[in-house]
């Protein structure tokens, strides 16, 4: 990697301003593999991405006259000997079911040509998403969704009292009267003691005759004439009407998938499954993991000298070992892209770069250390150095020290966030990891979770020490968050607060979500002797007539199959009307004030007068978003974001008997920022809560009480408690020595 640099090797940025960063000028060396390391908020993903991968794109559009998807938004002086770049994100915003590893590894045609050559009949046929090869009871998708009935049904009822939940029409509970006096079937005998046949008569059976029903609707008394149907044949029609959606969606949260009983979970046919190689049909071979399957692939390869077979099975055994090398053996060919996680399709996606022929390109990888367990790190980092070696360079957003080590050299963002980061800087010194588990913790109570047996845990027991911390490790696909998810279902006083995006929309902020909205409201109208409702763009008097407070217009084109928005030329994106913007609180409009972020807020002491706003900006700021503003609306958090900001619910508050389970609350954090969230979790177990959390970060140990360690692989290699203990006796145990080597 030595010697002179020439300036053709050499890609230059110069007077960078984007989002946040200061000016800044930098050069990459081609052929490199380079970190970008800082705080969270410092700048880092607007160099990245919102500068260095929006360059590309746009000058691959200029070439290949494509047009570009996303807003180009980075500010820069000049640039030059850019190189095309692909972007690797965490994020997975694929919603598709029929979408599998085996389609998006471009497989799936490999496996179609080899069974339609083996037994004479169409490729087609062995394609799930073909209706002659699709299973008929789940359509291709290999689960079925299935309504839990005693949520939809009162079996202690009688009819007479309405056991039936969800009933479309007003007139329903009188047909239904109606219908089983027709049969002889009591109306005030609950449906506990009814026959058998009774009760599916009731659920199931349809009429052909019209029964006559006196019922009323606005106040009307009305008679009309219906066929029965029965009550699930009647949901079932009820789950696929787009006119009922509030009863569609009560349905889907009383619904469980459930691997299709007819097809296993292939998606396949019968007719499709009784062709076979060697024994196999497709749809075992999709359904095993790719740690059983990469060895019989292999011998195939192995045993066949067909040229046309050895050429399709070639790529599929490559695949399929990059798959086992990168740590993703567990999974199977048929499992669906939307139930990965963001790492698992990253590395997905780092398997098929490997596998292709194309150099000279820039790989942006996003946080490849997140999700993964220490036992992994040297895995990943081996194809990350083999994709540079390649001949392509590498940027690789990290916070992780070990990552960190193994680039050719680091560029560091910050010093701080926000309006305090985007310089490039020194290395920062991150708070060194020091492990002190405390010998004499006594765990008075415990809550015993017994004999779990589910996916890849069998008969699995464990207990968590209540009002403590306990810290939950292992590798992904272990058995974690199926354990988690048993914990919840055995202790009913238990929240799982995950990553998932806050519900919400472009009137849900920061500060409404928080709390602080009410109280800024409240100094405003006490300093301007003025209405609250001046300060609210969800109100009349506060919000521009133009937009109705939403700070954009939105205009439908093509006849309505297009929307397009754009800013309110009235109040500028604002959302407030001038009446509103003419008051101030110590010289700001309330605009203004939404605008600074909570760090500036808090650094220029805006509201020292009320103890109550500040204490909620100093809690939001020890939650690690000090580098955003209050008026930042909640649909445009990150994952990681939105978790932190749902514990603004809990902090402070008495907790007694609660049980919270994070899943990972620490990823993509600084290990300052994570010390903060750790010592919030303190505070929680202070007013009585019981803290757990899934983690792959070594620096949670720091702060745990108690560590339940699952292992010691992945799928059926996992499911097995390796370690449940106190911290003091884990750091003298043999599990400890590969999270120490990683510290």
């Amino acid at each position: 990697m030595n010697g002179v640099v020439k300036m053709e090797d050499i890609i230059s940025y110069k007077g960078i301003r984007t989002t946040n960063l200061k000016n800044i000028s930098l050069q990459i060396k081609k052929g490199r593999f380079i970190g970008i390391a800082g705080p969270s908020g410092s700048g880092k993903s607007s160099l990245a991405y919102g500068t260095i991968y929006a360059i590309a794109q746009s000058e691959w559009a200029k070439v290949t006259g494509t047009s570009i998807n996303e807003e180009q938004n980075y500010r820069i002086d000049s640039y030059s000997n850019i190189i095309p770049a692909i972007a690797m994100k965490q994020d997975n915003y694929n919603v598709n079911p029929r979408s599998t590893i085996a389609t998006f590894m471009r497989i799936d045609r490999a496996f179609r040509l080899f069974f339609s050559s083996a037994n004479h009949v169409s490729p087609s046929l062995f394609s799930f998403n073909n209706p002659q090869g699709a299973c008929p009871y789940c359509n291709g998708l290999g689960y079925q969704s299935v309504i839990n009935q005693n949520e939809l049904i009162d079996w202690n009822k009688s009819i007479s009292e309405k056991p039936f939940v969800l009933w479309r029409k007003s007139y329903y509970p009188k047909l239904l009267e109606k219908y089983a006096s027709s049969l002889g079937i009591p109306l005030y005998v609950p449906l506990t003691q009814l026959s058998k046949i009774q009760v599916d008569q009731l659920l199931h059976d349809k009429t052909e005759e019209k029964i006559p029903v006196s019922y009323k609707a606005n106040g009307k008394t009305r008679t009309h004439r219906f066929k029965y149907i029965g009550y699930l044949e009647d949901i079932e029609t009820l789950q696929k009407d787009t006119k009922h959606v509030s009863s569609a969606q009560k349905l889907s949260s009383i619904s469980e998938v459930k691997i299709c009983p007819h097809c296993k979970g292939t998606r396949f046919s019968d007719n499709v499954l009784s062709y076979k190689y060697e024994g196999k049909d497709i749809g075992e071979l999709y359904t095993m993991e790719v740690s059983d399957l990469q060895p019989i692939v292999e011998r195939w390869l192995r045993d066949n000298k067909q040229q046309s077979f050895h050429h399709l099975l070639l790529n599929v055994n490559a695949i399929l070992r990059g798959m086992i090398d990168g740590n993703l053996g567990y999974l199977s060919l048929n499992r669906s892209i939307p139930s990965l996680s963001g790492g698992e399709l990253q590395r997905l996606r780092l398997v098929n770069i490997l596998n292709s022929h194309i150099d000279d390109m820039m790989y942006i990888i996003d946080e490849p250390s997140a999700r993964l367990h220490v036992s992994e790190y040297d895995a990943i980092l081996k194809d990350i150095k083999h994709l540079r070696d390649k001949g392509n360079t590498v940027l690789m957003i990290e916070h992780n020290p070990y990552f960190l080590k193994s680039t050719d050299y680091n560029i560091y963002i910050g010093p701080g966030a926000g309006d305090s980061g985007g310089w490039i800087t020194d290395e920062i010194k991150e708070r060194s990891i020091r492990i002190s588990s405390n010998k004499d913790c006594s765990f008075e109570k415990m809550i015993y979770i017994y004999h779990v047996t589910e996916n890849n845990l069998y008969d699995v027991s464990i207990e968590l020490p209540l009002q403590h911390i306990t810290a939950m490790y292992g590798p992904s696909g272990s058995g974690k968050s199926t354990l988690a998810k048993n914990i919840i279902s055995q202790y009913p006083k238990t929240e799982y607060i995950d990553q998932k995006p806050l519900r919400g929309s472009v009137i849900t902020t920061i500060a409404t979500y928080s709390g602080t909205m009410d109280d800024i409201r409240k100094a405003f109208a006490v300093e301007n002797d003025a209405d609250e409702d001046y300060f609210n763009f969800s109100k009349e008097k506060g919000q521009c007539p133009t937009c109705k407070g939403r700070g954009k217009l939105i205009y439908e084109v093509d006849f309505g199959k297009t929307k397009i928005e754009v800013h309110c030329e009235d109040c500028k994106g604002k959302r407030f009307n001038n009446k509103a913007l003419s008051f101030t609180y110590k010289g700001l409009s309330i605009y203004d004030i939404l605008n600074l972020t909570i760090d500036n807020l808090i650094e220029n002491n805006i509201f020292a007068e009320s103890s109550k706003i500040t204490k909620q900006l100093e809690l939001l700021q020890k939650l690690g978003l000090g580098y955003l503003t209050l008026f930042r609306t909640t649909d445009t958090l990150s994952g990681g974001e939105c978790q932190r900001l749902k514990l603004m619910k809990y902090i402070g508050k008495r907790l007694k008997d609660k049980l919270f389970i994070f899943d990972e609350p620490l990823r993509g954090l600084s290990n300052q920022n994570s010390m903060n969230i750790l010592s919030l979790f303190k505070e929680m177990t202070v007013h009585g809560a019981t803290i757990l959390f899934i983690e792959h970060n070594v620096i949670g140990f720091t702060s745990c009480d108690y560590v339940i360690e699952m292992g010691p692989g992945k799928g059926k290699f996992g499911g097995r408690v390796m370690f449940q203990g106190p911290m003091s006796s884990f750091v003298e145990s043999k599990n400890w020595e590969i999270y120490k080597e990683k510290l």
